[in-house]
Order: C-alpha cells, then structure tokens, then sequence
C-alpha cells in the first residue's frame, strides 16, 4: 500500500510539474535513501546520510522525482530532476523545480547523458538545507546546493556512483565518487563549500 501511495503522488508530482502523462524508466526517490552506512549517524547533524531531503530548510521533506530518459532541448535521454516541495500535508505539487544539466549553467545535455541518475541528498555544505547529488554521462557527479527557497547553484565534479555518508566521524556529510578509468574512489570530506 505504501509503495503505491508514493508512486501515485510521485506521478502525479511529475504531471504538476509538466512532465509527460507517462514516464518510462523513472526513479522515484521519496526521502532520497541510498546511502553508505560506514558509520552511525551523529544525532547532532541533520543529514550526513541522506535518509532525508529537506533543500529549502523549512522542516518539511521535499520529493525529488527523476527521469533520466527525458527529452530536453531535443536531446533524447538527457534527463531531470523535478524538487516538489514539502508541506504540512505532504508534497505540493504547486511549488516545485525543474533542473537539467542546461539549467545549471554547467555544460549542455547531451543525448543518453541521464541527468539524474543516482540521485541522492545529503548537507554536504553544513548549511542545515540538503543539497541533490545526481550523476549525469558515465564519468559526471553534480552537487546542486540548496536554499532559502529553492536548488541554488551547482559544482560539476569527476567521478560517477556518488555515495554519501560521514566516513571520517566527525558529524559532517562527506562525498565518494568512483573513478570509471579502474576502480579507484575519491572522497571528499565535509563541510564543502557552495562557492
């Protein structure tokens, strides 16, 4: 019952947000949940593991939807992430974000880039918002930071299969992304800077 309650409010999250009626091969990520659990979580910080996403800082969880074989700008499988924020109620569909790879300002979709995949969140800024880690082509690792009222601002990072976790203990998100030249990881200690 409960998987289908999210995928109805997912699909329609993405219909509010002008998305296609039908969405093939999408990943819905209520609370985006893929972590690492190296360490337990300190109880002080609010999102080393990602287990939540909260990108506006209002204490309501946001919904992130993904879709990573839309069409954008004529490039077929360039993707997006669609950010609905939360409520009181849960999801509002009226206040939502769409972000591409061309919106970020950081290089152009290119066709099967996937926008999208493997998205996860954690506050990787320690900033008290969580920021949207999502890959992009084979070898591209995206950190869209959050704010005061919506995604703000992006890094463009090399790596793919971003995971997120506090690996060193000290209560701050850090970043692992592998290298897909041989099997190599680099991680990237928390706090990160949004500049």
């Amino acid at each position: 019952m409960q998987k289908r309650v999210v995928t109805t409010l997912a699909l329609t999250a993405v219909a509010a947000c002008g998305a296609p009626a039908v969405v093939p091969d999408s990943t819905v990520s209520p609370g985006m949940t893929q972590t690492a659990a190296a360490t337990k979580r300190p109880a002080a910080d609010p999102d080393t593991a990602g287990a939540h996403a909260d990108f506006d800082g209002d204490g309501k969880e946001d919904l992130v939807i993904t879709d990573t074989s839309a069409t954008v700008n004529g490039k077929y499988a360039a993707g997006y992430a669609a950010m609905v924020h939360g409520s009181a109620a849960g999801p509002d569909a009226r206040r939502h974000q769409v972000i591409t790879q061309d919106s970020l300002g950081l290089g152009k979709a290119g066709t099967g880039g996937r926008f999208g995949s493997g998205a996860i969140s954690a506050d990787l800024d320690g900033d008290g918002r969580s920021d949207l880690i999502t890959q992009a082509g084979s070898n591209t690792v995206f950190v869209v930071w959050g704010g005061k009222k919506k995604l703000s601002g992006a890094a463009k990072l090399t790596g793919a299969t971003p995971v997120v976790g506090d690996f060193d203990g000290d209560g701050h998100a850090d970043l692992v992304t592998s290298r897909s030249a041989d099997s190599k990881a680099t991680i990237r200690f928390g706090p990160a800077g949004a500049d």
